[in-house]
């Protein structure tokens, strides 16, 4: 059953650099992380590291989050937003 939750976790948005959850800005990545229930047990998750990084030469910011309950570790998927010139 874990490895049916895992894998649902990274089918959802934020789960992977397939399905990034789109922000406006980087301040908003440790709010919604932040938020976002536990995979495994719906606990709390406490973000232990917020960075930039780039995978497949696409920017991503990654949540780096532990659930304070059951204790489980993933990372979280943002893309910031174009921003639009006027």
């Amino acid at each position: 059953m874990a490895d049916d939750l895992e894998r649902l976790a990274r089918a959802a948005p934020g789960g992977s650099t397939q399905r990034p959850i789109e922000v406006e800005s980087p301040a908003q990545v440790d709010v919604i992380a932040g938020r976002t229930p536990c995979s495994r047990c719906r606990g709390s998750l406490r973000v232990d590291e917020h960075v930039a990084r780039v995978v497949d030469e696409h920017p991503y910011r990654v949540a780096a989050v532990t659930c304070t309950m059951c204790g489980t570790t993933r990372e979280l998927f943002f893309r910031l937003k174009a921003s639009r010139l006027h």
